[in-house]
């Protein structure tokens, strides 16, 4: 009987054994995958640091190569994704996020699916570095090139008394390959509020404004991009 029991206990034991085993070697699998996740996202944000260091302040408007382009493409086009300069310090070492706050007026200057990536220094879990490595995965899957706006002036609109202050943005859109950092092709933009906004009825007049001037600002850019070449389609 003796021998029995102490069968069962050591086949009981060796059971336990097993299943600490296999947690062990579960978390194990875990950690590693968060560390690939990891490792590779920071392949990506370095790709959107060297953007921020390799774009100009100020430069002359430049045409893309569009026979280059059109035998890449086969004939057809490439999809352009934008970045505001402000936008990729985030992935450069500086952890303000330009779109807090009032700054959320210009966040559709920044292409959605670029806005969704966060930069590794914000990131706090594994979940929230496999969010981030498919959405970085996914937007190289899905645009050939990105442009970086890089502004020299930018100041909003507003109204004194009942006169309006006109929003200017000044600058250059300087279009880069996808995971490559040689600007291909320049263009500048200038963008100011539309006279006469300020008497916009049936919605407040901040809104109203701050409407007006960004859509200026993503017109200029889609004419910008019209101008230097004909086979990128700019999604903004």
């Amino acid at each position: 009987m003796g021998a029995r029991l102490l069968c069962v206990a050591v086949v009981l034991a060796a059971a336990g054994c097993e299943q600490k085993g296999d947690a062990l070697t579960e978390r194990t699998g875990a950690r590693a995958g968060s560390d690939r996740s990891a490792s590779e996202l920071a392949k990506y944000a370095a790709r959107l640091a060297a953007l921020h260091a390799a774009t100009p302040a100020d430069a002359d408007e430049r045409v893309c190569p569009d026979e280059e382009l059109a035998a890449r493409f086969d004939g057809g086009v490439g999809r352009l994704a934008i970045a505001e300069h402000a936008f990729l310090a985030r992935f450069a070492g500086d952890a303000t996020d330009p779109y807090a706050g009032d700054g959320a007026r210009y966040k559709t200057l920044t292409t959605a699916s670029l806005r969704v990536i966060r930069p590794p220094a914000s990131i706090t879990s594994s979940a929230q570095a496999t969010d981030a490595l498919w959405n970085a995965q996914k937007l190289e899957r899905e645009y050939s090139h990105i442009a970086v706006l890089r502004s020299r002036e930018r100041a909003g609109p507003n109204m004194k008394g009942d006169e309006l202050v006109s929003g200017k943005l000044s600058g250059v859109l300087v279009v880069f390959e996808i995971g490559k950092s040689t600007p291909l092709c320049v263009a500048r933009v200038e963008a100011a509020s539309s006279d006469g906004v300020a008497g916009v009825e049936g919605k407040a007049r901040e809104d109203a404004i701050w409407n007006d001037f960004v859509g200026n600002v993503r017109s200029s850019l889609a004419a910008g991009v019209k101008r230097i070449t004909k086979r990128l389609d700019v999604d903004i």
